[in-house]
């Protein structure tokens, strides 16, 4: 007999000051933790509740502490919404205690610091007021590029390719925090910055603009790409501000709004990007079903962790995840590419100490104006007897690509289902420019799945399933 799913129960929504912020607080019974969805314009975090129902009637209750406006609740066909209203989007969290109750956190800025948006990421950062001007904590700043600095000065960066070197002069020591002037941050890492009383903007800089056979754009920092195709037109749009550049569909940062670089092209376009700069070359669109489509593809591990070469998990006789994911890779690029697609790897060999970071990674594809992303893993486990597939993913606009290749990969090569699953993986979480998922295809730590990996036919059939999954999921969206 099939058990029939027992129908959960929300008996009340609140909300209370907590130590980081504000805990929004759904209690009831059989609660299961909600899928989070983010909608824009305006900004609210809708927490879905399925087969849950509500014990009170619809209703809605006040919070207005910036930048939140209030929560409403709400239930339609055994299924409940949790609706938080906000002035701007924010850092925030789920966590479920038991099956009784579900916190959603909303992380506010603790005293002196201040939200700061860095090319459309969100963090807290601390600031301070020294002699009549703005400064921010320098570690606060460098953290989501991934660059820590010491206490040794002069401090040196390496910074997207620039040597920065700070003297103790440009900056000040309060408490345990190294600060600087946002006026000086500007003029050393060659940012935008625009401060308001409750925010700091921060935009990358178009510092090379090439406009001959090949277009070539270098910013001061990964800017955010989009890529979109309307009628043979291709539009791509940058989210930077121009410098010293005349572009005239440029469009500069207006508080909450990004700034824009557009460029506009008769032809299909190919984007190549690398870490800070983007190519751009024009041509004519292959046939195949991808045809214009942007991939960027991800072979886990490979990269230095120090002086150590990640490969990532190790079977029973020796198969390396990270080589049999790049040849996976490898093999799926070619696939796509005979479809039309414009693919980009992350990196196409292991045992290479240039091979780009896992915040490096991520600069690549959100540059790219790809239109999907993929990282590729093989998973692991102590138990020597686990097997299968399961498929992660973050953002809910990333759920249904996550769907669609888990199903075909189980499908298809007959794998154990062991489901798609949210989960805050760096990639997954960081690149935010397109529906971005990470799949563990099989354990290399089962004797028998590690067997499926030294087999180059198998290893083929993985990448045609691949291809299968993505094709299907951009023909249906």
């Amino acid at each position: 007999d099939v058990k029939k799913k027992e129908l959960g129960i929300i008996n009340n929504v609140t909300w209370v000051i907590a130590e980081s912020g504000i805990d929004v607080i759904i209690t009831g019974q059989k609660l299961n933790k909600p899928a989070l969805t983010t909608i824009n314009d305006p900004t609210r975090e809708i927490l879905t509740f399925e087969y849950t129902k509500l014990l009170k009637e619809n209703g809605s209750i006040d919070i207005n502490i910036f930048p939140a406006i209030r929560v409403r609740y709400e239930s339609l066909d055994n299924n409940t919404t949790v609706t938080v209203d906000l002035l701007r989007e924010i850092p925030n969290s789920i966590e479920c205690k038991n099956d009784t109750t579900v916190i959603f956190h909303i992380t506010l800025p603790k005293i002196g610091e201040k939200l700061v948006e860095i090319g459309g990421r969100d963090i807290y950062a601390e600031t301070l007021i020294i002699d009549g001007k703005t400064n921010i904590n320098l570690q606060n700043f460098l953290n989501p590029f991934d660059v820590n600095i010491g206490n040794d000065f002069p401090i040196e960066i390496n910074f997207f390719g620039k040597n920065i070197e700070i003297d103790r002069s440009q900056t000040s020591n309060k408490g345990d925090g190294i600060f600087i002037a946002l006026d000086s941050l500007q003029s050393l890492f060659n940012v935008s910055i625009l401060e308001t009383n409750y925010s700091i903007f921060i935009d990358p800089i178009l510092e090379e603009y090439k406009n001959d056979k090949e277009t070539t754009l270098k910013f001061s920092f990964p800017a955010a790409t989009k890529k979109i195709i309307e009628n043979d037109k291709t539009t791509i749009i940058f989210n930077a501000e121009p410098g010293s550049f005349s572009i005239e569909t440029s469009k500069h940062r207006d508080i909450e709004i990004p700034p824009e670089i557009r460029l506009e092209y008769q032809n299909n376009v190919e984007l190549i990007a690398d870490q800070n700069s983007v190519k751009i070359t024009t041509s004519k669109a292959k046939a195949g079903n991808l045809s214009g489509k942007t991939i960027v593809i991800d072979p886990g591990h490979g990269s230095y962790s120090g002086p150590y070469l990640d490969y990532g998990a190790t079977g029973p006789t020796g198969v390396k995840e990270s080589v049999i994911v790049l040849q996976i890779a490898i093999k799926l690029k070619k696939l796509l590419e005979a479809e039309g697609a414009i693919v980009i790897l992350t990196h196409d060999t292991v045992d290479d100490s240039n091979n780009p970071t896992l915040a490096e990674r991520v600069s690549i594809a959100n540059s790219s104006g790809g239109d999907l992303f993929i990282s590729i893993h093989l998973n692991a486990s102590n138990n020597v007897e686990a097997q299968g597939t399961e498929t992660y993913y973050w953002y809910d606009s990333s759920k249904e690509f996550a769907r669609s290749i888990q199903s075909i990969i189980v499908n298809q090569l007959g794998t154990v289902d062991r489901g798609i699953k949210k989960d805050y993986l760096y990639v997954c979480r960081n690149v935010t420019t397109m529906p971005a998922i990470l799949t563990e295809v099989l354990f290399v730590t089962n004797i028998t799945e590690e067997s499926k990996c030294k087999d180059n036919t198998f290893l083929d059939k993985i990448a045609e399933t691949l291809k299968e999954g993505i094709t299907n999921y951009l023909n249906e969206h």
